[in-house]
This record gives structure tokens, sequence and C-alpha cells, in this order.
């Protein structure tokens, strides 16, 4: 087998993050992370930790406990590889604030007041977002980011239910975190935008828990048998068509999230009255598609990254359940853990040994 035939998980399309800390330490930046990074990146590491811990470590019926400390322990480089690799943090901007807002408002009116599938909704008001930011329009991509993350806000499900004051509230704070964390913090790691939408609901959730304007809602109906597994090969194949849309399309990753998933959720929607689950899976496995080829570089490692958020997803129970972001959250583990194996993969040490082997195996086949 030539090199130029080799498996996509070796053949870079650009050089990642994880391959260039191996030759230029911190990404060619000339500082360490500030004090502002590690402060919003310690936020976002609480936040998946305890998702990561409640969800798939302690409950019997979760991952094996082999494969979810095997993907935690690369969770947690996955985290310090882009944590040393994050970019300077800006300022707060009202654009981000005032679209978070608007988004989470437009999403429950058209979630509450309307019977609009809430996966539905939030593409609607994603599309809009999304050519809003088309070249030469009204917004930039880190506007748009801050109005997907206040659509995500927007997003109650029946699990959970607030008033619409606290929703706007979680909004708001989404918009100032996504204003700070879009260009900085974890940049290019896809389900940002959905992590940032957990974290800022869930400060809501304890609040309104504490003054008991919180309330659960009835859980839809669970898949079994081959449906509920079937949300791995979805969220594998929502990222790669999402990234394909991306990369190859140029398209902005809001709007290729929401068109594809307004096409394949509404169809779901329409036609499996019981289908919330597989509709969750194509959304949230957009958003690990939304991954910058300077974190997952090819369509292997995004490939890689939808499967681990399939299983995750596949496996996904506890107390958080319901709660607004956990998609996206989710995603971000995935995408964090892959990046992390694809700093092991592409280590100089590991290239150089495989280098070898691929060289004897010619060897061998030639004689």
């Amino acid at each position: 087998m030539s090199d130029g035939r080799l498996s996509p998980l070796f053949q870079p399309e650009v050089r990642s993050t994880a391959s260039v800390l191996h030759e230029e330490p911190w990404q060619g930046r000339a500082h360490l992370p500030s004090a502002a990074v590690l402060l919003l990146a310690s936020v976002l590491t609480i936040g998946l930790g305890f998702l990561y811990v409640a969800s798939f470590l302690m409950i019997s019926d979760g991952l094996p406990t082999v494969t979810a400390v095997i993907i935690g322990v690369f969770l947690i480089v996955g985290i310090a590889i882009t944590t040393v690799t994050s970019r300077v943090v800006g300022r707060v901007r009202a654009i981000d604030i005032a679209l978070s807002v608007a988004a989470a408002a437009l999403t429950l009116l058209m979630a509450r007041s309307m019977g609009v599938p809430v996966i539905v909704a939030a593409s609607c008001v994603a599309i809009i977002i999304g050519v809003m930011c088309l070249p030469g329009q009204a917004i930039d991509a880190n506007a748009a980011g801050a109005g997907y993350t206040g659509a995500f806000v927007g997003m109650m499900s029946s699990d959970v239910m607030l008033n619409p004051v606290w929703v706007l509230g979680a909004a708001l704070i989404a918009g100032v975190l996504w204003s700070l964390i879009g260009p900085a913090v974890w940049d290019g790691v896809g389900g940002r935008m959905g992590a940032v939408a957990y974290i800022s609901a869930s400060g809501l959730y304890l609040a309104a828990d504490r003054v008991g304007d919180i309330r659960d809602g009835v859980a839809p109906p669970a898949l079994d048998g081959l449906a509920h597994v079937s949300v791995v090969p979805i969220g594998c194949a929502a990222a790669l068509v999402t990234w394909a849309l991306i990369q190859r399309g140029g398209l902005p990753f809001v709007l290729a999230s929401g068109l594809t998933s307004l096409a394949v959720c509404g169809v779901i929607a329409l036609t499996m009255p019981h289908g919330a689950p597989l509709a969750a899976a194509w959304f949230g496995g957009t958003f690990v598609g939304g991954a910058g080829t300077g974190r997952l570089p090819n369509a292997g490692w995004v490939g890689l990254a939808g499967l681990v958020f399939g299983l995750l997803t596949l496996h996904f129970s506890g107390p958080l359940s319901g709660h607004v972001g956990v998609l996206g959250a989710t995603a971000t583990i995935a995408g964090l853990a892959v990046g992390a194996l694809e700093w092991v993969v592409l280590a100089p040490a590991v290239q150089r040994r495989g280098a070898r082997i691929r060289a004897r195996l010619r060897g061998g086949a030639a004689a």
C-alpha cells in the first residue's frame, strides 16, 4: 500500500492541533493560557465532568465501566490539549447577547405556543440565523453561534419545564458566555454551543428549583431493540454529512446543522410518533460535524467522533436526561476524547513505528 492510499485517519488534510503540538508547542502561539482562558475552561470542564460522571459512570445501566474510564481518560487529555491551544479571550458583545435571547424566545414561541417539535423549532431558528451570517450579510459567525446557543436554551423538553422568564435569563447568560468562549476557548471543538447552553441553563435550573419554580413533565417513550441501537450510526452519519457541507460545500456551521436537522428531524417528527431519540441523535451528531480541521482534521476522525457520540447517546441516562444542551455537551465530550486519541496516534514516535511496520508489510508483499 502506497502512502497515497493510507487510511484517512493517518492523512490529515491540514496539520491539526494535536499534530502541531508535537512539533511546535502551543500551536506556535507565544503565550500560555491566560487567567481568563483558564477560568472559562474550568467552567466548561466542571460542567462536562459533572455530566460525564452523572450520566456515564454513576449509573448501573450506562457504559461498561472500562469503556467509560477509557473515554474519560482521553477526555481529560483532550481538555488539556485544547486549553493550552486556546486563543486570547475578547470582550462581551451586545449583538451576541441580543441574538441569544431573541433566538431562545423564538424557539420557545414555536415549541410551546405553536406546537412545533423542539428540534424542528431550533432548526428553523438556525436556518434564519445561518442565512443572516452568510458572506456579506448582517452578522458574523460568532454572533450566529450565540444565536444558535440561545436556540438550544429555548429547547425546553417535556422532562423539565421552566417559566419563560427563567429561560430568557439562561439565554442572556449563554450569550455572555458564548461571546467570551466562542472565538477563544477550545476553538474549533464541535458541540461547544450546546455545552454553553447546558451550563447556562443548569445554573438557572438550580435557582428555579430553590424557589420552587420548576416542574417535571412526562418523559417521551423510550425506544427498544434495533431502533434504540440505530442512534449510533445516525449520529455518525449526521457528523459526516454536516462536516462535508461545511468543508466541501462552504456552508457556515449553523446553516449546515439547521438545514440537515430540519430535513431529517422534520421527517422523523411527521412519520414516527416516538422517534424523538432518533431525531436527537441526528441533531447532536451535526454538532460533532462542526469541528474545525484544526481539531479533527478529516472525515475519518470526524466519523470516529460521531461513533463515540452515538455510543454515548445510546447509554445516556441519569439525572441530566432531558436537560437543555446535553446533546451539545455530549458532542463536545466525543470531540475532545477523539482529539486526544489523534494526538496519541499522530505522535512522532507512533508515526515512525507505523512507517516501519508499513515498510515491512510492503517488503513482505514484494517478496
